[in-house]
């Protein structure tokens, strides 16, 4: 499993540009000048992207505060649809130099999707992983870690680092892509486990007997050495 191209396919964080940002949390820091520029911004609401509506409202917003990344966030996206992609640029760029761990996800997302720029993709992620403490294996277009029922487990070729993306140890045969998969844990009574497709049976595992028997009734079995076991009390 080597830190390449599937980085890009397993890490994107799809920001959700189209969503209402909450004004009001900038009063709440203190921020009256961006508390403004997101009101002015929101009167875009109900028209067309495209429209010359839309735009003004949300220059008229960068005027009021030219620091507001959400307003360059969201007038880029008209040009990335338009095929202007220089002016998307520009606008993107700001957004990140000013907002760089909500818009630097998106900019890279836009350059491995629409561009095959994978050294800037790339660049991009590793960027945002250094700066945030979350798992950006994690998104809103879905969760990127490895389940015990997925192919990727011990498909992984021979590498030299021990570790994933997120510092998990490789275990037994290295998984394909950024992450390792960890294994099942169970805490006394209680037991997280995939739940594998009918082609793949399901992991049953018996806690009611002090011998803590594993059991499979899979016909394409996860390995013991990806099962973790803990008893609390």
């Amino acid at each position: 499993m080597k830190y390449i191209l599937t980085l890009i396919l397993n890490l994107f964080i799809l920001i959700e540009i189209s969503a209402q940002v909450n004004c009001k949390a900038f009063l709440y820091y203190g921020d009256t000048l961006k508390y403004n520029a997101c009101l002015k911004a929101q009167e875009r609401k109900g028209h067309y992207q495209f429209s010359r509506v839309f735009q003004q409202k949300l220059d008229e917003s960068i005027e009021i505060d030219s620091t507001y990344s959400y307003a360059y966030t969201d007038k880029s996206i008209a040009y990335l649809k338009s095929g202007d992609f220089i002016t998307w640029k520009e606008l993107i760029d700001k957004a990140v130099k000013f907002d760089v761990k909500e818009n630097l996800g998106y900019r890279a997302w836009c350059r491995y999707q629409f561009f095959r720029d994978y050294n800037g993709a790339i660049k991009d992620i590793e960027k945002l992983d250094s700066l945030v403490s979350y798992d950006i294996g994690y998104g809103a277009n879905g969760d990127y870690s490895l389940s015990g029922c997925s192919e990727a487990v011990d498909a992984g070729a021979t590498i030299t680092h021990t570790t994933d993306i997120l510092g998990n140890p490789h275990v037994g045969i290295v998984d394909l892509g950024a992450y390792e998969y960890q294994g099942i844990m169970v805490t006394a009574a209680t037991i997280t486990q995939p739940t594998c497709d009918v082609a793949f049976g399901t992991i049953v595992v018996n806690t009611t007997t002090s011998e803590s028997i594993l059991e499979s009734s899979t016909t394409k079995s996860v390995p013991i050495s990806k099962l973790s076991i803990a008893f609390l009390g």
